[in-house]
């Protein structure tokens, strides 16, 4: 809603018109909402309208933004279909999200509101990420980020800013500081009441409107700010507002007691809306002009609910459209191939292909630049590619997720890589609140084509903190795939696989089996979403995973050389997993179908697990097939041990997997 080019009094009569249809349309809400129209919590930005129109004023239409629970008038200043909207609110099929997103998940791709997401905070990467697109691709657009002061608190907001400030992107950070987080003062929770004294220490250009209920002034603050954006300058731009309505809900708050009654009559008599009419009265503008605008915003909604009550609720059968898709490619190479790679370099050379193949496959993390590579995985790329796509990075595995799922929405492919798989608890959210989430919160519209790459260790020492596999808790999450490399040829296919994919895809690779070589084909394939059935035997269903089918091939060897069970060799279907989410239970329960018995051999706890979940699934599908009770190896219950007297317990190992596989197998 770029209105530069507009004269004087046009752009004040455009201005006011913005304010009026957010005012009005908040207050639709508030009626529906009560008559019990719209059934999820909603919050409205009644009071704040002056800094959505205010900022949205000095954008073009191919700019972009992001934001938060409080959305409303973000959607409607940046040109989102008001129709849409309210389809959305009731929760049916033809709304922006398809009603799957609801009052705090608003989408209008083409009028350029990327997304909301209500977890304070987490939307602001995604301004980053959209930026770092644009940089990338050389795009003259801007991005922006709008979130509340408490979103200040978040760590997640210096990670971005951070980020933002050293590569130059092109992002403007819009604080609503509407004074409280839900009903917390901001000088309980900050150490000063204006927020841009703490913020310029990190490079980015700060701007404050003291009143941000003043449009002009929101505007051209705005303008300055946008200015030295679109420029590679990232800005801050603070202004000071007030919400008149509760936290969530439609109804005032007063008697709460933690806001003044002295404190909303001043800001409710600032009113944005009165104070532009009232330079619109002296301009010369009459009140029938201005009568006009209210009928017009009034005819527009009018016909926004009409179509929102006429919409149609999605069927039963939406209930799990949209949770991820199946990949519309196929492998371009033979598996079979007589040429031997190691693990490392098997994994290296996919990377290298995607980034070959794809101009918008990008790789970013900590340390990718250095000479080691991560493992050796990375530095072929870099090699190729330079800094500008494989892109080193902060300690920042939240913010650098976030960013990435940016990205994604900017139409990139990005891998990032988090050496170690314990370390991505820290980015929880952006992986699995937002990332995992954002295609169903979006009716479908949106693909986050995000691959995170990380490591599993197994050394001597390493302890509580480094010795996970952390698999099982990360597979858990609908919308996210995840996949455990076993052979090289595995490796260089998954990672092929998760990078093309339209989801986002985990992959973990087990660093003991880095120096294992196997055959893996020169060209372009991918490893399909299923398992690889290592041996065909009839007698035993042995499922594993990553590392540890080595020590299964071993246990099997070891029962047939030195305990034959009634002089007779045992012969198991072994089953390698390769992926976790989606798992192949048809393979797995075909073949238990076959044998009889199941063990499976996981490379995490027992409790909530991989494991847990198979013999579940084996039991409810396959039960009457078993001739006895499943059996599971896996990590013991407790964290890693650093002491290597006592850590060579506590992993899978070839004696347990013997002593079980003779357990069931023997009379």
């Amino acid at each position: 809603m770029n209105i530069g080019q507009l004269s004087e009094l046009s752009t004040l009569k455009k201005l006011y018109y913005e304010m009026l249809r957010i005012r009005r349309v908040e207050e639709t809400v508030s009626e529906l909402y009560k008559e019990g129209h719209i059934k999820a919590p909603v919050h409205l930005s009644i009071g704040q309208e002056a800094v959505a129109v205010g900022v949205m004023s000095a954008l073009e239409k191919s700019d972009k933004i992001v934001s938060t629970h409080r959305c409303h008038g973000h959607y409607l200043a940046k040109g989102g279909d008001m129709s849409k909207m309210f389809a959305e609110l009731l929760g049916k099929s033809d709304g922006c999200c398809c009603g799957k997103g609801g009052t705090m998940h608003l989408f209008d791709d083409e009028a350029g509101h990327v997304i909301s997401a209500p977890l304070v905070g987490a939307s602001i990467a995604f301004a980053v990420g959209l930026g770092l697109a644009f940089k990338i691709k050389n795009e003259k657009k801007v991005s922006v980020a709008f979130f509340g002061d408490g979103a200040i608190e978040e760590g997640i907001f210096w990670e971005s800013l951070n980020f933002a400030s050293v590569h130059h992107l092109p992002v403007l950070f819009v604080c609503e500081n509407n004074l409280y987080a839900t009903h917390s003062p901001i000088l309980k929770r900050q150490p000063a009441a204006e927020i841009v004294s703490r913020v310029g220490s990190h490079g980015v250009k700060t701007f404050r409107v003291a009143n941000g209920n003043d449009v002009l002034a929101v505007s051209d603050t705005a303008h300055q700010a946008i200015k030295l954006v679109r420029n590679g300058q990232p800005c801050f731009m603070e202004a000071v507002t007030y919400r008149w309505r509760e936290h969530w809900g439609v109804g005032e708050d007063w008697h709460l007691g933690y806001r003044t009654l002295e404190e909303g009559k001043y800001w409710i008599d600032n009113c944005p809306l009165k104070t532009l009419n009232r330079l619109l009265v002296d301009k010369a503008v009459s009140k029938n002009e201005i009568s006009r605008l209210e009928e017009k915003v009034k005819q527009e909604i009018d016909q926004a609910v009409d179509f929102a009550f006429e919409s149609k609720p999605p069927s039963a059968n939406e209930l799990l459209s949209d949770v991820s898709v199946s990949p519309s490619f196929v492998s371009k190479d033979n598996i079979k191939s007589d040429r031997k790679l190691g693990y490392k370099e098997a994994a290296a050379e996919g990377l290298l292909q995607a980034m070959e193949l794809d101009d918008d496959v990008i790789l970013m993390g900590e340390g990718v630049d250095n000479i080691t590579g991560v493992y050796g995985h990375v530095l072929p790329a870099y090699q190729k590619f330079g800094s500008v796509r494989v892109i080193d990075t902060p300690l920042s595995e939240n913010g650098l997720t976030g960013i990435a799922v940016g990205a994604a929405l900017g139409g990139m492919r990005p891998i990032i890589i988090h050496q170690r798989n314990d370390f991505m608890l820290l980015a929880m959210d952006q992986m699995f609140n937002q990332a995992a989430k954002l295609r169903y919160a979006s009716g479908g519209k949106h693909k986050i084509s995000i691959t995170i790459l990380s490591f599993v260790a197994r050394k001597p020492g390493e302890g509580v903190q480094h010795s996970q596999s952390l698999h099982s808790i990360f597979a858990h999450f609908p919308g996210v795939k995840v996949g455990m490399p076993t052979s090289p040829a595995d490796a260089k296919g998954m990672i092929l696989m998760a990078i093309f994919d339209e989801d986002p895809v985990i992959i973990l690779e087990h660093r003991s089996l880095f120096d294992k070589v196997g055959p893996v084909p020169a060209g372009f394939y991918v490893t399909p979403y299923s398992a690889n059935l290592e041996s065909i035997g009839k007698d035993l269903t042995i499922v594993c995973l990553s590392a540890v089918i080595e020590q299964v091939k071993e246990g099997v060897d070891m029962v047939n050389n030195k305990y034959q069970i009634s002089g007779q060799k045992i012969c198991p279907d072994i089953i390698d997993l390769r992926w976790v989410r989606p798992y192949d239970s048809d393979l797995i329960i075909n073949s238990v179908r076959k044998t009889g018995r199941l063990l499976v051999v996981d490379t995490g706890w027992k409790h909530f697990s991989v494991s847990s979940e198979i013999i579940a699934a084996v039991c409810e599908d396959s039960h009457s097939y078993l001739k006895k009770p499943p059996k599971r190896i896996a990590m013991t219950e407790a964290p890693c041990p650093a002491s290597h007297f006592i850590e060579k317990y506590y992993h899978p190992e070839t004696g347990g997997i013997v002593k079980n596989i003779m357990e069931l197998c023997g009379e």
